[in-house]
This record gives structure tokens, C-alpha cells and sequence, in this order.
């Protein structure tokens, strides 16, 4: 059995008594200290809303995330696309550009089976006996000029367009250019009642050098 203490006589009183047997006072019990609930419960619903908040936090970070890196992409891919467009539009038009320059070459330049054939004589500005001869797209000539030969100069045609007879020829001296002739070139066939042809040629027009020079030449042949 239990016992405690009287507060007044200071007696052993059993805990089933309410009174002290010895001085008959009544007994002041004192109410056990409750024992602290468990918080446990408490720990638990605080750690399940905290993973709750970090779970939707991480899912809204990758969903974002996401959204961005697919946005990202989207744009990157039109960019590349509107870029590709261009480029294309763009060789297009170049490559338009570039065949009708060379349409337009090839209505003035000749090509190696394609070129002005002469052989003339004639005068050069204040020049005299001028043989000039041209084989398709290449030729020579000379001059004499008070009693001096000139010694040979090279040819090199430039355009020739067969409809309206304009003949451009660039000629040069030990490689280097002095000069273009442009003038009008025209052949003639003529056949006699005979039945014999007469071919004649004629080549005249102004030669620009380099330095500034224009020179009026007038060349022919029978």
C-alpha cells in the first residue's frame, strides 16, 4: 500500500484515507502531473504539407520550365525557318539575276566558234597602211606612222552583235591594254549577173585609248 505524508502531524496516512488517523485532518491530495501529449501527430501533418508544398513547387518549376524550354524551341525553329526562306528566296533571285547577265553576255559576247572574221585595211587617226585581221575572237594588227612601223599589236574581241553589226575590239601591246575600237562592221555578198560573188568588208568607228586619245578609223576590204 501507498502512503503519504499529513500536512499538519506529519502521520503516514494510507492513499485510501481522505482523513489523518492520528490528528483527523483531511487529506490534501495532489493531482498527478499530466504527461505531455505526444506531438508526434503533430510532426507528422506539419512533414506531409511541407512534401506536399516542395512536390507542387518542383512540379510547377518543371512544368514551367518546360513550357519555356518548348517556347524556346518554337521560336528557334521559326526563326530557322523564316531564315531558310530567305536564303532561299534570296539564291533564287541571285541566281535569276545571274542568268539573265548571262543572257545578256551572250547576246554581246561571242564564243569561240562564235566570232567576227576580217581582213581589212585601212587607216587609224593620222595612221596609214593598217592591217587588221580578226579570226573569230582574236586578231592582230599594225600600222606605219611617218614611215615607222608599229610592229605587230594584238586583238581581242570584246562584243559583237551580228543584228546591228557593233563590233567592240579591246587591243593591246606587250600584254597590256591601249586601247578599244567600236565601230560599225558590216559584210557584204553581192552577186553579179554573172553569177559571181563580191564580198566586201567594212569596219569604221572610234578608237579610245587608255590615255584619252579618241581616234577616228575607217577600214575596208574587197
Amino acid at each position: 500500500m501507498t502512503y503519504s505524508t499529513c500536512n499538519r502531524c506529519g502521520a503516514q496516512i494510507p492513499e485510501t484515507s481522505t482523513f489523518c488517523p492520528r490528528c483527523g485532518a483531511p487529506v490534501q491530495r495532489v493531482a498527478p502531473a499530466e504527461k505531455p501529449k505526444s506531438n508526434v501527430a503533430l510532426y507528422a501533418i506539419i512533414g506531409v504539407l511541407l512534401a506536399a508544398c516542395i512536390g507542387l513547387a518542383a512540379w510547377l518549376f518543371l512544368f514551367n520550365g518546360k513550357g519555356d524550354s518548348n517556347a524556346t524551341v518554337a521560336e528557334k525553329e521559326s526563326a530557322a525557318v523564316a531564315v531558310k526562306e530567305e536564303m532561299a528566296s534570296s539564291k533564287a533571285e541571285s541566281k535569276a539575276e545571274e542568268q539573265s547577265a548571262e543572257k545578256e553576255v551572250e547576246k554581246t559576247t561571242p564564243s569561240s566558234s562564235d566570232g567576227v572574221y576580217m581582213g581589212l585595211w585601212g587607216q587609224i587617226g593620222d595612221s596609214e597602211n593598217v592591217d587588221f585581221e580578226m579570226n573569230g575572237t582574236s586578231g592582230y594588227y599594225s600600222y606605219e606612222r611617218n614611215g615607222q612601223n608599229s610592229g605587230r599589236r594584238t586583238l581581242k574581241l570584246v562584243s559583237y552583235d551580228k543584228r546591228s553589226g557593233r563590233c567592240v575590239i579591246e587591243a593591246f601591246s606587250n600584254g597590256k591594254s591601249i586601247g578599244k575600237f567600236d565601230g560599225q562592221f558590216n559584210e557584204i555578198d553581192v552577186e553579179d549577173d554573172e553569177g559571181e560573188h563580191h564580198y566586201g568588208q567594212s569596219y569604221a568607228g572610234k578608237f579610245t585609248s587608255t590615255n584619252g586619245t579618241v581616234l577616228d578609223f575607217s577600214m575596208y576590204a574587197d
